[in-house]
């Protein structure tokens, strides 16, 4: 379905990518895309012109099958990358937004599409869909983004879906599949890799059972779809009347780190420490029993032995 990088990081990459926090995604990927052969490499792989072309006509077809794509629709693409999808959709569609942590990765998008008068570009924080507004979009996707998200941004993003859709929008995920066979050899084959070595960008599966929790828990969401596609699952549902869950995030950036939101985190903190005190004492109790009954076990065996013994003479 898609192309995926396998080949290991360049030196380069490893000390870029290890020296930097894994939510910073906008310096991560900025850093992975500061070229346009850089970029391609790191959304599609290695492969030339026909490959991306190629890539994109597939996300189109499975869009077009599980979704639908309209003549009328605003689209709105988490994780736009090089623009390759939003190529093969601007055409088809009223509206198609491009939605990226890096500020490259847009630019590059920018170029790839500059033949499009419908088409506009916005910078995502990793987190939220912060500049859309409530109710405003007809279809939200998100394709070969969600492995290189922590789960609970994935999450994030989802509910974040759920507000901009306008009622009966649509919304399709998707990630390498934790489940299939191709799935776990990726798995295997990051697994090898030094933790030390690991660059922060490295792909992460899902399960079928994530996605379908997450779309369930979000709320306001029905028809809810998902299926495995060889490597790859795939969630679709639709926007109903009702509700969803506020989107929210449990830390930050650093321009809305308010005193009473710091204030907050470090007593969330603080309760974290007293539960692992709590926690790691309770533990120290069990094992002071174990070790007194593995004593006392100790002492019935010995007196049933020399009880024996004597029995025997």
């Amino acid at each position: 379905m898609y192309t995926y990088r396998t080949n290991p990081p360049t030196k380069r990459e490893v000390i870029i990518m290890t020296n930097t926090p894994h939510r910073a995604y906008t310096s991560v990927w900025d850093a992975l895309a500061d070229t346009p052969e850089r970029a391609i490499a790191h959304v599609i792989g290695e492969g030339d012109e026909r490959t991306i072309q190629a890539a994109a006509r597939d996300t189109k077809h499975w869009l077009s099958v599980s979704v639908g794509i309209k003549s009328d629709d605003i689209l709105l693409e988490i994780g736009c990358g090089i623009g390759r999808v939003g190529q093969a959709l601007a055409p088809c569609c009223k509206q198609w937004i491009g939605g990226d942590v890096s500020p490259n990765m847009l630019r590059h998008a920018q170029q790839r599409l500059a033949a499009y008068t419908n088409v506009r570009f916005i910078q995502l924080s990793g987190y939220d869909l912060q500049p859309i507004e409530d109710a405003s979009i007809d279809l939200v996707y998100c394709t070969v983004v969600f492995m290189h998200l922590d789960e609970w941004d994935r999450y994030n993003y989802i509910l974040e879906a759920c507000r901009v859709l306008k009622p009966g929008g649509r919304i399709f995920v998707d990630n390498f599949n934790l489940c299939s066979n191709t799935g776990w050899q990726i798995f295997e084959a990051h697994r090898r890799i030094p933790p030390s070595a690991r660059p922060s960008h490295i792909g992460r599966a899902s399960t079928p059972q994530e996605l379908a929790a997450y779309f369930q828990h979000a709320g306001g969401l029905e028809q809810i779809n998902v299926i495995e596609n060889g490597a790859w699952v795939q969630a679709y549902a639709v926007r109903s009347e009702q509700p969803c869950r506020e989107a929210g995030m449990i830390f930050a950036p650093a321009h809305v780190q308010t005193p009473d939101y710091v204030q907050l985190l470090a007593e969330k903190e603080q309760e974290l420490l007293r539960l692992h005190q709590a926690v790691a004492e309770k533990n120290a109790h069990i094992l002071r029993i174990e070790r007194l009954l593995e004593r006392i076990e100790s002492g019935r065996v010995m007196r049933l032995l020399r009880w024996s013994g004597r029995r025997t003479r």
